[in-house]
């Protein structure tokens, strides 16, 4: 953040409804948000997030086009009502976030501001030597059209990340696409369509019913959420139709269930086709493959809701092995991922609503354009220690491990371990690429004298995952060498008093 020139802050976790009325947030999707009133009745929630309350704080302190650019940053708690919290800090009702805010009033600035923070961001997830990916991604109920996510490629990862084998191209799941053999739909006929995924909106009125190939059947009906492995995209989905609720355990018997209470309104039916099926959509096609699937319909309604709109769109799950929709060559990857990072260019998302302007170089007002980038610190520490532990504990990066190196006296070693403890702490290490030019970083060692059995420190430390451990043991009496243990690297050495900090070094700049 220093290399940005951003200022911290520190803003409060009780925001106003009002605030999130005016951008238009409160208005959608809000099942996620605490809700809570004070004794006079006002309404407030628990911050899952800040941008309506940094655009009214910098609305009404900013008023000139000199003031700017700025930038300003906060470590705090956010909340959100998950619903199914899950898998430790990865997924929870309380976390730690670092919120990034950028303000200009140029879009081409405020571009080149989006491009600097993630070059920012790159550096630290360069910092902590693990395998990630930054992907496009849809800036959902944020804002914006250009957002970037952080992710750890792990196996136990929640998140589909799609790549490309040949070319540049990775999205994740929300917003990657893939090409469409027109060969392979051109001979595709409507009974080969057998197969049929169910929906249904919010306000149960809509149902969605999507046409797709048989290899990507599913079992209807049950819970439409993203988590399910049918071959069915629910966020491709929700672009076309973006009422649809899915939680929805069962689409078609909650449509039931809502005719029977004796609701009079106009009920209809969205129909998707997916594009796997044709490669020209005429009506005739939509016709019949219409009929084909309301025909199980007709037992539970004595007369079937209205045709609103048939459309046409890629809605089932890209899997290994399909067609790169960027290059010619390219074939898709899919890879199980946790993001940990997110960047927004929100251009006037909010300062729009907010009326946070500035007066720019000719006297006229122009409204703010602002950027959000945030790491999830909770899901970050998560995410570490899912990726490196093992059976032993856990093992951090170098750059966000509690100390670097722990020191383990055996007993009668205990005064020499507080000379070795001062070495570290009073040496430097050189500075490298991802520090700022001339800044030199201390090693940053702990020092284990509890009252305790030398192997039970050493259980400890391991559990801990110290990156490096160094033990004064038997050698040390004898020989004046201390054992230097890196369990990631899978190194253990003797190594001499003289030589310990520039071996302590060299292990670290590999962590």
């Amino acid at each position: 953040m220093s290399s940005l020139g951003a200022s911290k802050v520190s803003l409060s976790s009780i925001t106003s409804e009002e605030l999130w009325r005016r951008s238009g947030r409160l208005d959608g999707d809000s099942s996620e948000l605490f809700h809570l009133r004070d004794r006079k009745d006002a309404r407030y929630l628990l911050s899952p997030t800040h941008e309506e309350e940094i655009t009214a704080l910098v609305g009404g302190a900013v008023k000139s086009y000199k003031d700017l650019p700025l930038r300003l940053y906060q470590i705090s708690r956010k909340y959100r009502d998950e619903r199914r919290p899950r898998q430790g800090l990865l997924r929870t009702r309380e976390f730690l976030m670092k919120d990034l805010y950028t303000f200009g009033y140029k879009h081409d600035l405020a571009l080149q501001t989006y491009d600097n923070v993630r070059k920012s961001y790159d550096a630290f997830f360069e910092e902590l030597r693990l395998p990630y990916l930054v992907a496009e991604a849809d800036s959902g109920s944020m804002g914006g059209n250009l957002s970037h996510e952080y992710h750890f490629v792990t196996p136990k990862g929640e998140d589909n990340v799609i790549s490309c084998t040949k070319c540049s191209y990775i999205a994740n799941e929300e917003l990657a696409e893939k090409r469409v053999d027109a060969a392979q739909t051109s001979e595709v006929k409507p009974k080969d369509a057998a197969s049929v995924w169910w929906g249904i909106s919010r306000d149960h009125r809509t149902l969605v019913m999507v046409s797709h190939l048989q290899k990507f059947a599913s079992v209807q009906p049950r819970a439409a959420t993203p988590e399910r492995q049918d071959g069915i995209n629910t966020h491709a989905i929700k672009r076309i139709v973006p009422s649809l609720d899915a939680s929805i355990e069962n689409p078609l018997q909650a449509w039931k269930d809502t005719m029977q209470e004796g609701r009079t309104e106009a009920d209809r039916i969205y129909h998707i086709i997916d594009s796997s099926l044709v490669n020209n959509v005429n009506d005739k096609l939509g016709e019949e493959l219409y009929r084909l699937h309301t025909e199980s319909l007709r037992p539970l309604w004595s007369g079937l809701p209205m045709l609103e709109e048939t459309a046409v769109g890629d809605v089932t799950r890209i899997q290994n092995g399909d067609l790169c929709p960027r290059c010619d060559t390219g074939i898709l990857e899919v890879q199980k991922a946790v993001e940990v990072g997110h960047t927004f260019h929100l251009g006037t998302r909010y300062s729009k609503p907010l009326n946070a302007v500035v007066t720019d170089e000719g006297s006229q007002q122009t409204e703010l354009v602002m950027g959000c980038h945030g790491i999830g610190i909770s899901r970050l520490i998560g995410a570490v220690a899912s990726v490196l532990s093992d059976g032993k504990g856990l093992n951090w990066p170098a750059a966000i491990a509690p100390f670097q190196v722990v020191i383990i006296p055996a007993k009668g070693n205990e005064g020499d371990a507080v000379t070795v403890f001062d070495e570290f702490k009073e040496s430097v290490q050189r500075p490298d690429s991802t520090h700022s030019e001339g800044l030199m970083i201390s090693l940053d060692p702990v020092l284990d004298d509890r009252r305790k059995e030398l192997g039970w420190k050493l259980g400890d430390a391991d559990l801990v995952g110290y990156p490096v451990i160094v033990v004064l043991g038997r050698t040390w009496k004898k020989e004046r060498k201390a054992e230097v243990q890196c369990r990631r690297l899978g190194t253990r050495e003797l190594v001499e008093e003289e030589a310990l900090v520039e071996t302590v070094t060299k292990l670290l700049g590999q962590l």
